[in-house]
């Protein structure tokens, strides 16, 4: 149905009636007395013209609106998405699952005439009903295909989805991120045994990209056992093949997940191929999980820091003694004393020159010097990083010039002092800045502190900054940031709104020691974490060329991606890289494709099993410009061999939290009829709206030309003077 609406956006109808009669009564007078006298039936041709060239121009003034309306049923789209990797066919056999999802396609195109079918893995393909099922893929990514299909066009948006997986997900994100954010219904099909095996599984292992010589870093391993109770598992944490240490986990039930961590100081630079076993005793049916493999670039560089204070104070103390005991850093330290003066020489260009972080702490003071302040503001200009903590008596309008550097601006400051506490949420606890543990105590770790102070200083976000902490005062959480980060192109800042935090140190840790236990070091963690960042130099590297995975699977095409830089903010728009792959017996070089604004990508054939190391090369000219190198390591298993049962708890919680349900392949049909009871499944009414401003168009004047043309060109006939 369609129906449309004439509307004016200046004026009123009334206004235009008026003036259409004034028209139509000056076009009569004007024809009333004609030289020569004119039929009657003439005389009103002309009328016409005249009065439609005057008021199509009338109208126009008006800014006429023509609205098209229209209206139609549709039936929402239904979405089956149809895992194709390589573990599917493990449960049940490739031919037996080949013909139940035929069976299961054939009811579904029965339910609706209006249905998409997606096969999913390690990439997204429409599936071709005249070929067979082919389940190849490598990785199964549920989070990937999940969210193709909700950022599809409104148009093309479904109602619900089924998907039909085994839900053992390992490439991506979790995929009930996604579903948190839909409202289509997730209904799942699950493929393969839901009888819990023996079975003890490395689910996870976390390590950095990037660390330096000498510096300690955490190794986590989380442990997964099904049926395993009462035995023992050893774990290995290896460099390189040598043992960085190991550790022994006791199952003491049916189902546990257990974390193992340990601190690794690499002693010399390059790629560490870091691998994590565990070893158990034959009641474990599958092994091929048992085993971990992560790469860490390891550097030898020092970077110089500066550290500016307004007065001595114990935050300056413990933060100066945490700065000193990082190998990576040469510290230099500028302390103000009363006056204005500094007890050695303040700071001066020079020092300045080459530092990539200072830190701010109760700086500046209402006596700093003013040349000191423009030597930071410089500084901040060519790419200074801060960490900034303030005191009592910081100078809020000294700072000024330096909050464009700062993830804050000041909008009111008085120094009245009080106690806050901080508040941390759970995602702001896994940032790398707030990291204490790497585990989720590390939120209630944040929560429980002892109380800091700060000033009554209200305080602007500044765009782009993001918000780690808030406040809490009395145990009432406050929307006021304690703890705040920004990044732009050139510089990298953190600030903490409040000071005293020798108390997370002192207070922190007092209980625990009290009875000779030990409790994590909240301030020296967070000063460690806040340094290792601002300390990073991610310009340093004009290209950078990574590999999609770090472990890939027998068979598997190897995928490059690359950027290069002409500086360090800059992309470079016509060299071009070359790529040199390496393991124990060959060598190989390939050209990586243009991509066009200093990317580059390529893929390779399937490698043999192996570690392989890369080395590319960005030339200009034929002149080499930038170097990049990395390793990685293809398996003598498939990744999808690693899970041997369905996933049902996954697959039940992703339907759960859409309202919508989960079953069995075997039990298809109570899935099927409750799609076809899902509200989100009934005709819909589609109704939309098309606007066109006439006022705005050609039309009006090409009307009015018309009208004038035709009756000039028939008074010439007519013989009107």
């Amino acid at each position: 149905m369609q129906q449309f609406e004439l509307v004016l956006t200046t004026g009123n109808w009334w206004l235009l009636v008026g003036m259409a009669l004034v028209l139509a009564a000056l076009t009569v007078f004007l024809y009333s007395k004609t030289q020569p006298v004119l039929p009657r039936n003439r005389k009103a041709m002309l009328m016409g013209l005249r009065f439609c060239a005057l008021f199509t121009l009338a109208l126009a003034l008006f800014e006429p609106l023509v609205s098209f309306l229209y209206s139609h049923t549709t039936k929402p789209l239904l979405v089956v998405a149809v895992d194709a990797s390589r573990s599917v066919p493990v449960h049940t056999g490739e031919q037996a699952i080949h013909d139940e999802i035929q069976t299961l396609l054939q009811k579904v195109k029965g339910l609706s005439n209006n249905t998409r079918v997606l096969l999913f893995g390690s990439r997204i393909r429409q599936y071709n009903p005249d070929s067979a099922l082919v389940f190849a893929d490598d990785r199964t990514n549920m989070a990937q295909v999940m969210q193709y299909i909700v950022n599809r066009p409104r148009t093309e948006q479904p109602g619900v989805v089924l998907m039909v997986t085994d839900g053992q997900w390992n490439s991506g994100v979790l995929p009930t991120a996604v579903v948190r954010d839909s409202k289509v219904g997730w209904y799942t099909l699950g493929i393969g045994d839901t009888a819990v095996t023996s079975d003890i599984r490395l689910e996870s292992v976390t390590s950095p990209e990037h660390t330096r010589v000498a510096q300690p870093v955490l190794l986590t391993a989380t442990i997964a056992a099904d049926a395993m109770n009462g035995k023992t598992v050893h774990v290995f944490f290896e460099d390189e093949g040598k043992k960085i240490a190991s550790d022994t986990v006791r199952i003491t039930s049916g189902k546990q997940v257990s974390l193992v961590k340990t601190q690794w100081t690499p002693v010399k630079t390059g790629i560490h191929r870091i691998q994590v076993r565990i070893i158990s005793d034959t009641a474990d049916k599958n092994q091929h999980n048992n085993s971990v493999i992560r790469y860490v670039d390891v550097k030898d560089d020092k970077k110089k820091v500066l550290l500016l204070a307004g007065a001595p104070s114990p935050d300056v103390s413990f933060v100066k003694e945490q700065l000193g005991a990082d190998k990576s850093v040469i510290l230099r330290s500028f302390l103000q004393k009363t006056g204005g003066v500094f007890y050695a020489t303040p700071p001066s260009d020079t020092d300045f020159r080459g530092a990539v972080t200072a830190v701010l702490v109760g700086f500046p003071e209402p006596t700093t010097p003013t040349d000191v302040i423009q030597r930071l503001v410089r500084a901040c200009e060519a790419g200074l990083n801060l960490f900034f903590i303030p005191s009592r008596t910081t100078d809020y309008d000294k700072l000024k010039p330096l909050e464009k550097f700062l993830p804050f601006s000041v909008v009111a400051h008085r120094p009245n002092e009080f106690s806050v506490t901080a508040n941390v949420d759970a995602a702001s606890a896994t940032d790398p800045f707030m990291r204490i543990s790497g585990d989720p105590a590390d939120q209630d770790l944040w929560n429980t502190l002892p109380p800091i102070y700060k000033t009554e200083t209200f305080v602007k976000v500044n765009p782009g900054a993001d918000v780690l902490a808030t406040i809490r005062v009395n145990n009432i959480p406050m929307q006021e940031p304690l703890i705040v980060r920004s990044k732009n192109d050139k510089q990298r800042a953190v600030a903490v709104l409040g000071y005293g935090l020798y108390r997370w140190k002192l207070m922190g840790t007092a209980a625990a020691m009290l009875h000779n236990a030990t409790a994590p070091d909240v301030l020296s963690t967070f000063v460690s974490n806040t340094m290792e960042v601002l300390t990073r130099d991610e310009g340093e590297q004009l290209l950078v060329v990574k590999t999609m995975h770090q472990i890939y699977a027998p068979g598997e095409e190897i995928s490059f991606t690359g950027t290069l830089l002409q500086s360090v903010y800059n992309l470079h728009p016509k060299a071009g890289v070359q790529l040199t792959i390496s393991s124990a017996k060959s060598s190989r070089v390939v050209t990586m494709q243009g991509l066009g604004n200093g990317t580059f990508a390529t893929r390779m054939r399937p490698l043999p099993p192996g570690d392989y190391s890369y080395k590319a090369v960005a030339y200009d000219a034929d002149k080499g410009i930038a170097t990049a190198s990395g390793r990685f390591s293809v398996d003598t298993l498939s990744i999808e061999a690693a899970a041997t049962t369905q996933n049902a708890a996954l697959l039940r919680g992703i339907s759960n939290a859409s309202g919508a349900s989960y079953a069995d392949l075997k039990n298809a049909d109570s899935v099927l009829a409750r799609i076809v009871a899902d509200p989100r499944m009934r005709e819909v009414a589609e109704t939309g709206s098309n606007e066109v401003a006439l006022w705005n168009t050609v039309w009006p004047i090409l009307v009015s030309l018309s009208a004038f043309s035709v009756e000039w060109f028939l008074r010439k006939r007519y013989g009107l003077m």
